[in-house]
């Protein structure tokens, strides 16, 4: 019998167990942590060159596996999905603006699920909108 938590980890408590792990250990533990919603960049973990490549291929190596998986849609929502996500906009961004499930945003890019069109209104307008701002950032 698996015994409940008493307390959530928090993020200063999940980045002192990244940074005591050994680097063996590490995949496994970043791929935990990222199961319970914290995703770590590099710098955020202040941990050594070699781990920091280590992460850093991970998480690409993640990025291009969930691509492969989308399906070829010029449905608008899926176009500005797949862009947002391509200049660096996390799916749990989205998922919090729009109050549309992680799961449900990637089995819709996959295909295996429709979103109701206010849904997906939504889910457009939102996309819009923070391409809008990353491109006042960038440019």
């Amino acid at each position: 019998m698996v015994k409940e938590c008493d307390k959530l980890i928090s993020p200063r408590e999940a980045i002192e167990m990244v940074q005591r792990c050994r680097k063996d250990r590490l995949p496994y533990v970043l791929d935990i942590l990222r199961v319970a919603g914290y995703e770590f960049s590099a710098q955020e973990v202040g941990v050594s060159r070699a781990v920091k490549v280590s992460i850093e291929k991970m998480n690409e190596l993640k990025r291009q596996e969930r691509k492969h998986n989308w399906k070829e849609s010029h449905d608008e929502a899926i176009v500005l999905l797949r862009e947002a996500y391509l200049k660096g906009i996390k799916v749990t961004d989205i998922n919090r603006l729009t109050g549309i499930n992680r799961t449900v945003i990637y089995e819709y890019l996959k295909g295996e699920r429709d979103v109701p069109l206010a849904y997906r209104e939504r889910l457009i307008k939102t996309l819009r909108e923070l391409l809008e701002r990353r491109e006042q950032i960038d440019g």
